[in-house]
């Protein structure tokens, strides 16, 4: 599948001036930057590979994609584990379908290989599974043609990994971790220039500037739900990790494909909470505004098709009836069924005056998961010299145009044991690092970030949402260039206004990315769709031409 290099939105080098001579500095021979699945299991790998790490998060243990994470893991395990039938051609081939045509199927395969050591992996660390009769439990969800999703907590599996993680990172020697530490921009050898050799982060804390130096460093900083206004992510997933990569010139791709989780609590002025997939895998249905099951229209695995085609369903019956949202019926699993197997489902509908064992849940698509990212290899190697990249703010070509439900912790914990293992032997002491920028004007007085922010999600959810076309990804790529080149220029000295000009960076280029992939395919739907669809990976680079 061959790249496509195209250029990106013009944007300074760094967000900040700054001069390393100047600046406070911690030095480690490998730096992680992120605190999920991917971060920590790096951290972990390359700590036990020898080398001293440093690891920043952006807040606090708990707030990352991860953490949040319901479904579960999805591993083809050893023989005596998996469930009958089921192998890992299988899990290649389901992995294929949902990608719809766009995965690298060697790097899928690869990956996907090493799925039973990388929960073995977990597993070592403290991570508990839920257990039948002394086995894992595994259950189903869409895509997948076999029951191979392991779950912790019933639905609270993301809460698990990171817990273990973290305190397996935590109780390491050669583990340090730095919390509520905003990593503002790579710092690369040449200074201004982009795509130097990565030396490091210069990052925010308590209100002074930092300098974070390594041999080398891992990005592990998730993903960009946030430029969204309806998504299932923390307030923390704002691109900042894919922002940094950029200006620093390193090549992202596959940049148009965010996908949309179908179903989310939809209730006027609450939080969309997801409603995880596997419940749909336990029998949950999907009905529109008539109480009519309408999913086996659209697809022969009806509600267990993969998430492209349930979402697109979903929309059609609301354009259809007018009806703001669909139904998901979970009545018929019973009440004991429901609390021992959803308790998180259960409680935050139970905040609403929902009861899951009577009601039906309100539910609309919201933005998920972003399949594109930092281009890398199988081991998580970026185009640029001494930096990784693993987990969402990654793209190795696993996920293609649509990811395969759960396969996302998989692919965080196999990228990110090998991005760390990788990372310790190319790593070391940084050396000597004396790179500055120079101060740009300060940003604009009197400006609204949250106002602009609000504007940007609400702009991306209606011209670069779950449906597009030409002419509203122009109208968007227009509006927020004009946004970053004006509004959000300058120099800001606060995390707020560092996060609305990486939101605003991130939207022009998956709106510009959107824009150019003129066919549908995947979880990028284009109402305008032209025919002939080419197999190709579209990315961009500061650099390119």
């Amino acid at each position: 599948m061959p790249a496509e290099l195209a250029p990106g939105p013009v944007c300074p080098r760094h967000l900040v001036g700054f001069d390393l001579r100047r600046r406070p500095h911690l030095e480690a021979d490998v730096l992680v930057l992120g605190g999920g699945v991917a971060g920590m299991c790096a951290a972990l790998a390359a700590a036990e590979s020898g080398a001293e790490v440093l690891v920043l998060l952006k807040g606090g243990s708990d707030e990352c994609n991860t953490a949040w994470a319901q479904g579960g893991v999805a591993a083809v395990l050893k023989d005596d584990e998996r469930e009958g039938g089921d192998d890992v051609e299988h899990h290649v081939r389901d992995t294929l379908v949902a990608g719809a045509g766009l995965c690298d199927e060697t790097v899928v395969r690869d990956i996907l290989i090493g799925g039973a050591d990388a929960i073995g992996f977990l597993r070592q660390h403290g991570c508990r599974f839920d257990l039948d009769a002394g086995r894992i439990m595994l259950s189903r969800e869409g895509g997948h043609s076999a029951r191979r999703i392991l779950h912790s907590g019933g639905d609270a599996t993301g809460a698990e990994v990171v817990r273990s993680l973290h305190a397996a990172a935590a109780a390491h020697p050669r583990i340090t971790l730095v919390e509520n530490a905003f990593a503002i921009d790579l710092i690369t050898a040449d200074g201004q220039a982009p795509g130097g050799r990565v030396n490091g982060v210069l990052y925010h804390r308590r209100e002074e500037l930092f300098a974070a130096l390594a041999g080398a460093t891992v990005l592990a900083t998730g993903g960009c739900g946030r430029v969204w206004r309806e998504t299932t992510n923390p307030p923390g997933a704002t691109g900042d990790g894919l922002a940094m990569a950029y200006r620093a010139g390193a090549v992202l791709g596959d940049l148009e494909f965010m996908q949309f989780h179908p179903t989310t609590l939809y209730i006027a002025g609450g939080a969309r909470h997801l409603i995880t997939e596997a419940i749909r895998g336990e029998g949950a249905v999907l009905k529109n505004h008539a109480g009519e099951r309408f999913m086996a229209k659209y697809h022969p695995d009806a509600e267990l098709a993969p998430r492209d085609v349930v979402t697109r369903g979903i929309i059609s019956e609301i354009r259809a009836s007018g009806f703001p949202h669909v139904w998901l019926d979970a009545t018929h699993l019973g009440d004991a069924f429901l609390r021992s197997r959803f308790p998180a489902i259960h409680q935050a509908c139970d905040r609403f005056g929902i009861d899951i064992a009577t009601q039906w849940m309100p539910v609309h698509p919201s933005a998920h998961y972003h399949c594109g990212g930092v281009v890398t290899d199988a081991n998580g190697a970026t185009s640029l010299a001494s930096l990784w990249a693993a987990g969402e703010v990654g793209c190795t070509g696993l996920h293609g145009a649509n990811r395969l439900a759960s396969n996302s912790i998989l692919e965080g914990l196999v990228l990110g044991v090998r991005a760390g293992r990788a990372a310790a032997q190319a790593g070391g002491q940084p050396g000597r690092v004396r790179t500055a920028a120079a101060k740009a004007d300060p940003a604009p007085e009197g400006l609204d970030v949250p106002d602009l922010v609000r504007s940007l999600r609400h702009q991306m959810w209606r011209q670069v949402g779950i449906e597009r076309n030409a002419k509203e990804l122009t109208l968007a790529a227009r509006t927020f260039s004009f946004w970053l080149g004006h509004q959000a220029r300058g120099e800001f000295r606060e995390r707020a206004g560092w996060e609305l000009q990486n939101q605003l960076l991130v939207a022009s280029l998956v709106a510009q990315a959107a824009r150019r992939r003129a066919g549908s395919v995947g979880t990028h739907t284009r109402t305008d769709a032209q025919p002939g669809l080419a197999a190709v990976r579209y990315c961009v680079n500061k650099e390119s031409p």
